[in-house]
C-alpha cells in the first residue's frame, strides 16, 4: 500500500499548465416546445468526468472540441466546435420519447436500469481510454475486468469469469448480436475496438427478458451511431497494434459512414528480423451506414470481421531443415441490417443478420521425412438469424417490452484431414448439426410509485437439434424499492443455454470447440438469486456512491472434458470419432454464491471506483473426482480493485489501476514414483522401462496458485499533432515487477544423482513500459 499511496501523492502533486481560454455560452432549447433547458452538464469526448454548466458558460481552451451534453428527461447532444473567440450558440436537444438524429449514444433509456435492478454496470468509451492497459491498448474486457464479480481466467486474458462462470457462458452482443469470439492474440486483446464504442452494459444477474442463450452474464456493446452532419476521426499508434476510426457525412441530416479497423504490429517488426519460431498477427475492420428515411423510420446496414493467425516454425540448430510446422486462424464475419421506428409512444427494431465463426488448425510433422504428415482441423459454425423488439409506453408508468428470435445454426465442429505421401484421408470426429432456434420474450416495467419500480417478465424457447426438440421458459423478475436515498434492490433470474463449449484445459494450443445440444447433451441452465442496495454518501467532502449486493447461482448440465483427454482428442491426433465422442465429455452441475462492495466516485477532482468481491464456485461431475465437490479454475476467494483518474492540470491526466486476487484452484501432484516400480497393466513382473517419473494427482482443485497482485500507472497529455488535438500516453504495467503466475508446471532436479520433483510457476508479463499516440481530427 505504500507504493499506492506515493503513487497518489505523485498524482495530484504536477504543478497547473496555462494555455488560451474562451467563454462558450451554450443556449440550450428543447427541441420540441422551442423552451430553454435550464440544468444541464458536459462532458468532452475522451473525458470521463460530467461538470455541470454554470450560467450556460463553459471555459475551454482554443482549438477544436468535441462535447456531450446531457440533461435530465433529454437525449445526449453531440456538439463539435473549433474554437477561436469568445461564442455563444444555439443548440435544440431532443426529449427522451423521440428519436435520436444527431448523436452519438443512441439511447439513454438503459442509463436509469442500474439503479433499479441488480447486477448491471455500463461503461462509457470515456472510461474505456482512462484505464492502463497491457501495452497501452486500451480495452473494453480490461475496463470490464475491474468490476466487482468479474474476474479473468490468467493475467492479460481478455475473457470474463462472471460470478463463477466461464467464459463461454456469456452472451457477447455488437449491436445485439451474438459473437462467438471475443479475443485476439490468444485472448490478449478482445476484438472491440474502443473507438467505436459508444458504451458497453454489463448485466451479472436480473438479466432483461431480451437476453437469452447463455447462463452467467451479459456483454452488450453499443457502437456509435454516426454523425450526418460533422466529418471526424482518430487514429492511434501503439506498441502491438495500429487503428484508425472516420465518421464520414454522406447525405446532411441524412446519412452516415462510420469505418474503423485495427492491425497487430508487432508481428511485422519480427518477421523483419527473424521469422521462424512464433508468430502472431491479428486484424478487426468494422463499418456501419445510416440513413435517416424519414422523421420515424431509420436504416442502418453495418459488417465486421476479424482475423487471427499464429504459426510456429522449427528448423533444426545445424541445418535449414524443417522440425515440424503449426498455425492456427480463426476468423469471424458478421453482417446485420437493421430498420427502426420511433414515434410517440411506440418504438420498433427488426434486425436481420449473418455470422460466421471459422477455426482453422495445420500442423505439419517433418521429423520423418519424406514420409511427412500433414494434419488439417476445422470447425465452423454458421448462423443466420433475425431479431423483432417492440417498445410500447403504455402510460407515465408502465412500459411494456416484446419480441421474437429466431436462428439457424449450421455446427461443423470438428473435421480433420491427413495428408501423406500415400493420400489423404478426411475424418469427421463431431457430427455436423443444424439446429433451429425460437424464442419470443415479454416484460413488464411499472412504477407502482416514485419509490418502487417492479420488472417482470419472461422467455419462452424452443430449440430443435439431431430430431431432439426442447423448450423451456425463463421467468425473470426485478424490484427496488428507494427509502430517501436509500435503493433496495432483488432479482431472480433463470436462463439456458443450448450451444456449449468444451473448453480446453490441457495439452495443446488453446482450442474451445462449440457443441449443440443433442440427445446427448441436454441444455445447460443457471437460476441465480441476487440482493442488493446502492446509497449516495459523503466521505472527507467527496460524494460517493456506495453499492452491496450478494448472489447465490446454481448451474445444471455443464460440460467438461474427462480425465485423459482435451482439445487434441478433437482435432489434432484426435483418438475419438463421430461414433465415440461422447466418450471424452463429462456432464455435471456447480454453484456459486458471494457478496460484493464497491465505492465509486463520479464526481471532484478524481474519477473511478474501489471494489471488493467474496466469492466461491464449485463443480460436481459423477465421471470426476468420484462425484465429490471440486473448486473449479474460476473460483477465486478474494478480489480487489481500485480504479482512479483524474486531471492534474489543464494538459495533463494520470490513471491508477490496482490488482489483487486470492490464488485459483489448480491441481497438483500428491506424491511421485519412478516408472521402474509401476507395473505393466496385465502382465505380472513386467514394469515399464527408463526411469522417469510419474505423478499420482491430488484432488481436484485442492491446491491453490500463489495470490495475485500488481499496479499499473498511466500519464497522458494533450498534445497538438499536425494542427489536431491528440494525447501522448506513457505508462508502465505491473509497476513493481511482480511475477504473477500464469501457469505451474511439474518437472524435476537431480539432487546426489537422486531426481527430485519440483513444481515452478510460469510468469509471463513483468513489468512493460508503453506509449501510445492518439489523435483526433
Amino acid at each position: 500500500m505504500k507504493i499506492v499511496s506515493i503513487t497518489l501523492f505523485l498524482f495530484l502533486a504536477f504543478s497547473n499548465l496555462y494555455a488560451q481560454t474562451y467563454k462558450l455560452k451554450i443556449n440550450p432549447k428543447n427541441a420540441t416546445t422551442s423552451q430553454d433547458i435550464t440544468s444541464f452538464s458536459y462532458r468532452e469526448v475522451n473525458q470521463a468526468i460530467d461538470t455541470k454548466v454554470l450560467n450556460n458558460e463553459i471555459i475551454a481552451t482554443k482549438g477544436n472540441h468535441i462535447y456531450i451534453l446531457t440533461a435530465d428527461n433529454y437525449l445526449p447532444y453531440l456538439l463539435k466546435i473549433n474554437l477561436v473567440s469568445d461564442t455563444l450558440i444555439v443548440i435544440k436537444i431532443t426529449p427522451e420519447v423521440n428519436l435520436l438524429e444527431e448523436v452519438s449514444i443512441t439511447s439513454s433509456n438503459r442509463i436509469k436500469e442500474s439503479r433499479f435492478q441488480t447486477g448491471h454496470q455500463r461503461i462509457s468509451q470515456n472510461e474505456i481510454f482512462k484505464i492502463p492497459a497491457i501495452f497501452g491498448d486500451k480495452d473494453i474486457v480490461r475496463a470490464m475486468q475491474l468490476l466487482s464479480g468479474i474476474t479473468s481466467s490468467s493475467e492479460g486474458s481478455a475473457d470474463l469469469n462472471i460470478r463463477g462462470g466461464s467464459a463461454d457462458q456469456n452472451l457477447l452482443l455488437l449491436d445485439g448480436i451474438p459473437l462467438y469470439s471475443n479475443s485476439h492474440l490468444l485472448g490478449l486483446v478482445s476484438v472491440f475496438n474502443p473507438s467505436l464504442i459508444a458504451f458497453t452494459d454489463v448485466y451479472k444477474s436480473g438479466f432483461p427478458s431480451r437476453y437469452g442463450g447463455r447462463t452467467a452474464g451479459i456483454v452488450d456493446v453499443t457502437t456509435l451511431s454516426g454523425n450526418s452532419n460533422t466529418f471526424y476521426g482518430n487514429g492511434s499508434f501503439g506498441i502491438i497494434s495500429a487503428s484508425g476510426f472516420l465518421n464520414l457525412p454522406i447525405v446532411k441530416n441524412k446519412s452516415s459512414l462510420i469505418v474503423a479497423g485495427r492491425r497487430s504490429v508487432f508481428d511485422l517488426l519480427k518477421r523483419l528480423a527473424d521469422n521462424t519460431g512464433e508468430n502472431y498477427s491479428y486484424a478487426d475492420f468494422y463499418s456501419k451506414y445510416n440513413h435517416q428515411i424519414n422523421d420515424h423510420w431509420k436504416f442502418q446496414f453495418s459488417g465486421f470481421t476479424d482475423l487471427d493467425k499464429n504459426s510456429f516454425v522449427r528448423k533444426s540448430d545445424i541445418s535449414q531443415d524443417l522440425y515440424n510446422k503449426s498455425s492456427l486462424k480463426k476468423t469471424q464475419l458478421h453482417f446485420l441490417g437493421q430498420l427502426d421506428y420511433s414515434g410517440s409512444g411506440f418504438e420498433n427494431k427488426i434486425q436481420l443478420y449473418y455470422n460466421k465463426y471459422k477455426l482453422n488448425i495445420n500442423e505439419d510433422d517433418y521429423l520423418r521425412a519424406p514420409d511427412y504428415i500433414v494434419s488439417v482441423a476445422n470447425s465452423n459454425i454458421t448462423d443466420l438469424g433475425t431479431n423483432w423488439t417492440g417498445h410500447i409506453i403504455l402510460n407515465k408508468k408502465q412500459k411494456l417490452e416484446l419480441g421474437a428470435q429466431a436462428i439457424l445454426h449450421q455446427f461443423s465442429p470438428s473435421k480433420v484431414t491427413l495428408e501423406t505421401p500415400f493420400g489423404n484421408s478426411d475424418r469427421q470426429v463431431l457430427p455436423q448439426k443444424q439446429a433451429f432456434e425460437t424464442n419470443f420474450f415479454a416484460e413488464h416495467k411499472f412504477d407502482i410509485q416514485a419509490n418502487i419500480h417492479l420488472r417482470i417478465g419472461g422467455r419462452l424457447s424452443a430449440y430443435n437439434s439431431a430430431k431432439k426438440t426442447f423448450f423451456y421458459a425463463e421467468p425473470r423478475f426485478a424490484f427496488s424499492y428507494g427509502i430517501g436515498d436509500l435503493n433496495l434492490k432483488s432479482s431472480f433470474t433463470k436462463a439456458y443455454q443450448p450451444v456449449q463449449t468444451l473448453i480446453n484445459n490441457g495439452l495443446g494450443l488453446p482450442v474451445d470447440i462449440m457443441v449443440t445440444s443433442d440427445n446427448f447433451i441436454k441444455p445447460q441452465y443457471s437460476t441465480q438469486y441476487a440482493l442488493g442496495l446502492e446509497k449516495p454518501i459523503l466521505i472527507m467532502n467527496t460524494k460517493l456512491l456506495f453499492s452491496l449486493e450478494g448472489y447465490y447461482k446454481l448451474h445444471n448440465n455443464i460440460i467438461t472434458y474427462k480425465d485423459g483427454f482435451d482439445s487434441r482428442s478433437f482435432t489434432i491426433g484426435s483418438i475419438l470419432s463421430v461414433n465415440n465422442w461422447q466418450d471424452g465429455i463429462a456432464v455435471g452441475s456447480g454453484k456459486s454464491r458471494g457478496v460484493e462492495v464497491q465505492l465509486e466516485n463520479k464526481e471532484g477532482r478524481l474519477h473511478g471506483w474501489i471494489n471488493y468481491t467474496w466469492a466461491k464456485t464449485q463443480h460436481r461431475f459423477n465421471d470426476l473426482d468420484n462425484g465429490e465437490y471440486f473448486f473449479p479454475k474460476q473460483d477465486r476467494r478474494h478480489v480487489f480493485n481500485l480504479f482512479q483518474h483524474g486531471k492534474i492540470s489543464k494538459k495533463w491526466s494520470a490513471s491508477v489501476v490496482f490488482n489483487y486476487a486470492s490464488g485459483q484452484a489448480i491441481t497438483m501432484p500428491i506424491f511421485t514414483t519412478t516408472s521402474q516400480l509401476v507395473g505393466l497393466p496385465g502382465q505380472s513382473g513386467s514394469y515399464i522401462p527408463g526411469n522417469f517419473l510419474i505423478y499420482e494427482q491430488g484432488k481436484r482443485g485442492g491446491a491453490r496458485m500463489k495470490d495475485f497482485h500488481k499496479l499499473d500507472i498511466s500519464f497522458t497529455r494533450e498534445v497538438n499533432l499536425f494542427e489536431t488535438k491528440g494525447q501522448l500516453e506513457l505508462g508502465l504495467y505491473n509497476i513493481y515487477n511482480r511475477r504473477n503466475s500464469y501457469f505451474y508446471t511439474l518437472g524435476y532436479k537431480t539432487v546426489e544423482n537422486v531426481k527430485v520433483p519440483i513444481v515452478q510457476s510460469v510468469s509471463l508479463l513483468p513489468i512493460i513500459p508503453f506509449v501510445t499516440i492518439r489523435t483526433n481530427f
